[in-house]
């Protein structure tokens, strides 16, 4: 616990916000580092050195849209105010960026939080960033279901996401009110030189994190409005904006001086996501979308094959043990339909070989989840508990975590859809495994997606508890396609 403390303190110092209140300045050569003679630098403000834009005009900054329609400006200057929007049933990413990087001083926006659709994934946003492990972010949206449940938030209330992105991880949420003006600060001190963070709500504390960098990572200041998935529960159905009355900075007097950059990093730009009812299929004439992920080392590539649409992953016995050879997609889902065509091959008696669909969790700092579809041999004792035929292999149904789950059901060598569908009931994920079209299991898992968002895996692998023996002779699992739809 002594190393979370000498470098992680996240907490709030307002009741008001609904978060506890656990420091004070008596406490504070001991919650930074080792040394007692630790604590922040002091300095004052050099309001000589400020900078406020008006928006009178939009001088002073440059576009910086990304995702659907990036080459559509809307951002633009009315009454004064910036004003910034997205259209319903996009994923648009509309955003405005200095193009000087600042370092520590206090940054403020005041800023319109408009109607929000109630559900709807739009971001307003107030936020610094260098690139994508050194970002510290105000995101107000509507929230999740699961997120306002948990803030109690009323109808006239949005959600306030506080973040850092890394060095380290934080996120923590409070409720505000819509349809109103709000002064939103990130304050930026340093402490042995690297920052620590406050973020503050129309002048009051919000949360205080010390980060693990300095000024060697200074920031581009960004106002934007971005179609985001982790802020409500499907993408917008109406248009929504937000207005920008100011923003300033004010450096300490002990302040970087603010650079221009020759070569600046942008925002990760993620595949986009397919719509309500869209479906994607990947074919695998290629591996567009994917990434090999394999534990046999250099090895690994030479026992993937594209070829005639199919794509065949292959394990080795001399690759004894845990080995896997997997392939994952690019890009995080969440409810919906997953497809794998299937073609499981005949296979060893008692071989630790299995084969099929995996989705694993892209956020395993909330917890490793995963679900699984896979083939087997299987164990002796799994097949007498499960009285599967002697002709016939094993059938795996799955969940890793929250709840732990196993079930064993006969198949036979052959070609098929295994699917996994994800709906949401009361916020939380419904997982329900279909055989080409038939429904064999269902369970209500412990999380949803607001918590957890799923890689696709396509998976063939080695492992002592899905066979009794080594295997002798290489084994092979193939996958004609995958298909995701979107709900």
């Amino acid at each position: 616990m002594k190393e979370i403390y000498k470098y992680v303190l996240a907490i709030s110092v307002i009741g008001f916000l609904g978060l506890s209140t656990a420091c004070n300045d008596g406490d504070k050569d001991s919650l930074y580092t080792d040394d007692p003679g630790t604590a922040v630098k002091q300095g004052t403000y050099n309001e000589a050195k400020a900078k406020t834009w008006d928006f009178n005009t939009l001088d002073g900054w440059v576009h910086a849209n990304q995702g659907e329609n990036a080459d559509v400006p809307q951002s633009f200057i009315e009454d004064g105010k910036l004003k910034i929007f997205t259209h319903a049933r996009t994923q648009e990413r509309k955003k405005v960026r200095t193009p000087q990087q600042y370092g520590a001083g206090r940054y403020i926006w005041r800023v319109y939080v408009s109607d929000l659709g109630m559900g709807d994934r739009a971001s307003i946003g107030a936020w610094l960033y260098n690139d994508d492990e050194h970002e510290i972010d105000f995101e107000i949206g509507s929230g999740t279901a699961a997120d306002r449940a948990e803030l109690n938030a009323a109808d006239d209330e949005v959600v306030a996401y506080m973040t850092t992105q890394a060095n380290p991880h934080n996120h923590v949420k409070t409720k505000i009110k819509k349809n109103a003006w709000h002064t939103f600060e990130i304050d930026l001190s340093l402490v042995d030189g690297k920052y620590l963070v406050k973020w503050i709500i129309d002048g009051a504390p919000a949360v205080l994190i010390q980060q693990t960098f300095g000024e060697e990572y200074p920031f581009f200041i960004f106002c934007s409005v971005e179609n985001l998935k982790f802020v409500g529960d499907h993408w917008p159905k109406q248009d929504n904006y937000a207005l920008y009355d100011y923003v300033k900075y004010i450096p300490y007097d002990y302040a970087m001086e603010p650079v221009t950059p020759t070569d600046p990093i942008t925002p990760v730009d993620p595949e986009p996501e397919p719509m309500p009812d869209e479906t994607v299929i990947w074919d695998f004439n290629n591996i567009d979308g994917w990434q090999q992920s394999s534990n046999i080392g250099a090895d690994g590539k030479d026992f993937i094959k594209f070829e005639n649409g199919i794509v065949s992953l292959t394990i080795d016995p001399a690759y004894v043990g845990m080995s896997r050879n997997n392939l994952e997609s690019l890009t995080a889902y969440g409810t919906g339909k997953y497809v794998w065509k299937v073609i499981i091959p005949e296979m060893e008696t008692a071989a630790r070989f299995t084969t099929g669909g995996m989705l694993y969790t892209s956020n395993e700092d909330k917890g490793y989840h995963a679900l699984g579809m896979t083939a087997m041999y299987g164990t002796a004792g799994n097949r007498a508990d499960y009285s599967i035929p002697a002709d016939k292999l094993v059938l795996r149904l799955s969940s890793d975590q929250s709840p732990e789950m196993e079930v064993y059901k006969p198949i036979a060598p052959g070609e098929y859809e295994f699917v996994i569908e994800l709906t949401v009931v009361d916020g939380k994920y419904k997982a329900s495994w279909l055989l080409d079209g038939e429904s064999i299991y269902t369970k209500d898992l412990w999380y949803g997606p607001s918590d957890v968002n799923f890689k696709i895996i396509c998976s063939s692998g080695q492992l002592k508890w899905w066979g009794d023996k080594d295997m002798t002779r290489s084994n092979t699992g193939k996958f004609d396609y995958v298909k995701y739809t979107s709900y």
